[in-house]
């Protein structure tokens, strides 16, 4: 999974923003849940992109 770079000074938009609220998730679970996400957007084929 890629990883933010946080950088000075830069702003950060979003566009047509998917999320997916979780919420009491113990941390044992959550590499669990971003995986269902992520296949879910795979599945949905929903595109994704960084710029």
């Amino acid at each position: 999974m890629e990883k933010i770079i946080i950088q000075k000074n830069k702003k950060l938009k979003l566009i047509n923003v998917l999320v997916k609220e979780l919420r009491n998730i113990s941390t044992n679970n959550l590499n669990i849940e971003i995986r269902k996400f992520i296949n879910f957007l795979e599945v949905s084929n929903i595109q994704t992109s960084t710029l």
